[in-house]
């Protein structure tokens, strides 16, 4: 069967033959396989406006600049296959392989794993493309930068449940609301063994005891009608002082004096006497007042090294938890399955989500960590191995 050929295809779209759709479907008709030809369609490929290029290289690919796709010969399959990369300023007198490669979202094959540097993106096999964050050296190196992310990551929860409630309460406008909303969800909890109209009828009740919360004007109004509905929930069969409750009360005493004094307790924990002195200067009821003192704790921290970290978190305990973590991963990504030896960073890392700001770990937790040299198998039904 002969194969499949980009200069043959390449001059009947030149020439704006019909028979270049035939010529993309046959090599999958011949093997059974249902014909990818839809996106190779929209590209227009027999319309007079259509301009396409020959790049050739280490791999050829064609480039049909007017409509913005790129098609290519997957020699792992012998298959045709035609992406649209979108709009982009291209010359196609100055094309390059490499250029095109960055139009598909990628820049080295993986038989020049070699070269890859940090933040490169390798394509592993098809459309499957594996993105290096971090390069190490050794392992030793690979599990400090963990202990230093880990510390990064217990610093950062530690400071988000200080901060949580002080945006839900003071910065956020929403203190009332937050309180309704925690009291109503542990109401919820409370009657969900009830009948419908056992339900509705406390439900109606609760609604006229909790509207009061929306007319508090001072931390003793919010006490006052907080205490007024937790007594009204004491009366139900399953009441417990469970996490939405304690959660709304907090949210009711919280203020600035408060805060400053937990921020205080915070920075002896972590050993951040620098930002300690400023503390009531910069707790503001604002989002960006925070910003001014989340950036001074975070970049206090940062100054740490390894030997100052171990001061704060149990390093050989985490390190051992890294080890016992790798395992066999059998990671499915579309119809790939990625058979290796690592660690999955969700399982040894775990930040708390924010409220307001974004999480400062700059690596993706569904990243896979790699300690040890290895042949990795990825499996396809076209592809095959």
């Amino acid at each position: 069967m002969p194969s499949f050929s980009l200069e043959t295809f390449y001059e009947l779209i030149e020439s704006k033959s019909r028979k270049c759709f035939h010529y993309f479907r046959k090599p999958c008709l011949d093997r059974g396989l249902t014909p990818r030809d839809f996106v190779f369609s929209m590209a227009m490929p027999t319309s007079k406006y259509t301009r396409v290029k020959l790049v050739n290289g280490d791999s050829d690919y064609l480039l049909n600049k007017t409509n913005c796709y790129v098609i290519g010969h997957d020699k792992g399959t012998n298959l045709p296959f035609c992406r649209y990369v979108g709009h982009h300023f291209i010359n196609l007198d100055r094309i390059t392989v490499k250029d095109v490669k960055k139009l598909l979202s990628y820049d080295l094959e993986l038989s020049e794993l070699s070269e890859v540097k940090e933040g490169g993106v390798v394509r592993a096999q098809g459309d499957l493309l594996m993105e290096v964050y971090r390069l190490f050296s050794s392992t030793e190196e690979v599990l400090e930068y963990l202990a230093k992310l880990y510390a990064l990551t217990e610093f950062y929860n530690d400071l988000v449940k200080i901060l949580n409630a002080y945006v839900e309460s003071c910065v956020s406008r929403c203190r009332a609301t937050n309180i309704y909303l925690l009291l109503l969800s542990a109401f919820e909890e409370f009657t969900s063994d009830l009948n419908y109209g056992e339900y509705c009828k406390l439900r109606g009740e609760f609604k006229r005891v909790a509207r009061g919360i929306f007319h508090c004007t001072c931390l003793n109004d919010y006490l006052r009608e907080v205490s007024r509905v937790i007594g009204f929930l004491k009366r139900l069969k399953d009441f417990s002082y469970n996490e939405h409750i304690k959660h709304a009360i907090k949210l009711a005493t919280c203020s600035k004096s408060e805060l400053v004094k937990e921020l205080s307790d915070f920075c002896d924990r972590w050993g951040i006497d620098e930002v300690k002195r400023d503390l009531a200067f910069l707790v503001q009821p604002s989002y960006a007042s925070l910003d001014v003192m989340w950036n001074r704790l975070f970049s206090e921290f940062c100054k740490y090294d390894l030997e100052m970290i171990s001061k704060f978190i149990n390093v050989s305990d985490f390190l051992n938890k890294v080890v016992d973590s790798e395992c066999t991963l059998r990671v499915r990504v579309g119809n790939h399955l990625i058979n290796l030896i690592a660690i999955q960073l969700q399982d040894i890392i775990s930040p708390i989500r924010y409220t307001w700001s974004l999480i400062p770990i700059h690596v993706p937790l569904s990243s896979l960590i790699v300690l040890r040299s290895q042949v990795v198998r990825v499996e396809h039904p076209e592809h095959k191995q």
